[in-house]
This record gives C-alpha cells, sequence and structure tokens, in this order.
C-alpha cells in the first residue's frame, strides 16, 4: 500500500483498469495531485478516452 502512493506521488498520472485494485489506493489516487482515468477493458472509445488523458497531462 505505501509503495503504490508513494509510485502515485511521483507520477503526473494514474490510470485504473481493474477492478481488482484495493480501493484504499484508488480513493488515494482521486485525491492526489496526480490526474486520474478511471475505464473498463471494453469501452468501445478507449482510445479517444486514452488520448485526452495523455494529451491533458502534457
Amino acid at each position: 500500500m505505501e509503495l503504490g502512493k508513494l509510485a502515485i506521488d511521483y507520477s503526473d498520472g494514474v490510470i485504473s483498469t481493474s477492478n481488482n485494485v484495493n480501493l484504499d489506493l484508488i480513493d488515494y489516487a482521486k485525491t492526489s495531485k496526480a490526474s486520474f482515468f478511471e475505464h473498463s477493458v471494453d469501452d468501445a472509445d478507449l482510445k479517444e478516452k486514452y488520448s485526452e488523458f495523455y494529451n491533458n497531462i502534457i
């Protein structure tokens, strides 16, 4: 958990693609300075959403 928080603290963005992630870590990412993007694997517009996410970070 602490290693995950440290990684988030030094990240510009966090992408969540799994339902098996510790919910406390997801909450930490959502409240951090890092941009947060969450999606389901079967998302039809995924390519577009990833591009938007990365463009917002740069």
